[in-house]
């Protein structure tokens, strides 16, 4: 979404009063702005939290079991196509089942996350976040804590990122490089990620 600055705020009528948003950030608009010209700003935190929680797990196994390989050969409708891809696939897809799942972010939505991946996939959960779960939280699905980035990347089969917006990149090409051999990568997070083209460098199959 382009950010609203003054170019855009401006052209509010005086009678505006509020702007209401059914997304969770809020960086894409000028609070201070809104702030002076007495405009109150509302976003939905939790509007979205069980849907990317789903399409997180449904990401997870599908870069084990390389779905979206599978769907572009198949419409193909090219037979020859189609055998080279389900190949490919018996070479490099897995099983998603009882992998390590290391997740940047066990907020709101990195919970969720790690409890569909523990009881789903009997997956064992490690995170990495700039402050520690309760004991409660992590009991609950038998989290183990890493205070460093690079630590949860060598033992993870699996990278969820699910951090909240920062201006500061999280996982940079040089982190990327860091990760477990085969390592798969997901990223659901609104986060700054890397520079463009950072990761694509080297994630290419």
């Amino acid at each position: 979404m382009e950010p609203w600055d003054n170019d855009i705020v401006s052209l509010l009528p005086i009678s505006h009063n509020i702007c209401a948003s059914v997304v969770a950030g809020y960086d894409w608009m000028n609070i201070p702005l809104l702030t002076e010209r007495g405009i109150l700003y509302c976003n939905s935190g939790a509007a979205c939290t069980l849907a990317v929680a789903d399409a997180a797990l449904y990401l997870v196994i599908s870069v084990f079991r390389h779905f979206t390989l599978a769907q572009l050969g198949a419409k193909t409708g090219d037979p020859k196509t189609w055998t080279r891809r389900r190949n490919r696939i018996r070479e490099i897809g897995r099983n998603p089942q009882r992998h390590t799942v290391g997740i940047v972010g066990l907020g709101r939505i990195g919970h969720l996350v790690a409890k569909r991946f523990y009881f789903g996939l009997g997956a064992h959960v490690v995170y990495y976040d700039v402050q520690r779960r309760s004991r409660e939280a992590e009991q609950l699905i038998n989290a183990r804590y890493f205070d460093s980035l690079d630590d949860l990347l060598a033992v993870s089969d699996c990278m969820v990122v699910a951090a909240p917006y920062f201006s500061k990149q999280i996982m940079t090409a040089d982190e990327f490089a860091k990760r477990k051999k085969g390592a798969r990568f997901v990223i659901v997070s609104r986060g700054a990620i890397d520079g463009p083209g950072g990761l694509g460098r080297r994630s290419e199959i």
